[in-house]
């Protein structure tokens, strides 16, 4: 079997599926404060429990390339999740953040 996907194509829906994740984390981390009326201290919070309804699997704390997301309180209401991107190191031009 040939594979005719171009590494950069894949490196794009990488991209796009670390943004989607994001996505997901920051709904969660927003349905956190309601809920609790202030944000989680860490991601590990968001994870879901068995007896959860709500809540991210623990994968869902990893981007694309299994580097785990970097979650930052700003203040009380300001937050940053942040993925290394693809060179897996933090705080260079490729990180993916919200």
């Amino acid at each position: 079997m040939v594979n005719n996907v171009s590494p950069k194509r894949g490196e794009n829906a990488r991209i796009h599926a670390t943004w989607s994740s994001i996505a997901v984390i920051r709904t969660e981390v927003e349905l956190y404060k309601i809920n609790d009326g202030v944000l989680p201290d860490n991601l590990e919070q968001l994870v879901k429990k068995d007896s959860d309804v709500s809540g991210i699997n623990r994968n869902w704390l990893y981007d694309a390339w299994g580097t785990p997301f970097r979650y930052t309180k700003i203040d009380e209401d300001t937050f940053e999740i942040r993925s290394a991107g693809p060179d897996k190191l933090m705080d260079t031009d490729d990180d993916i953040w919200n």
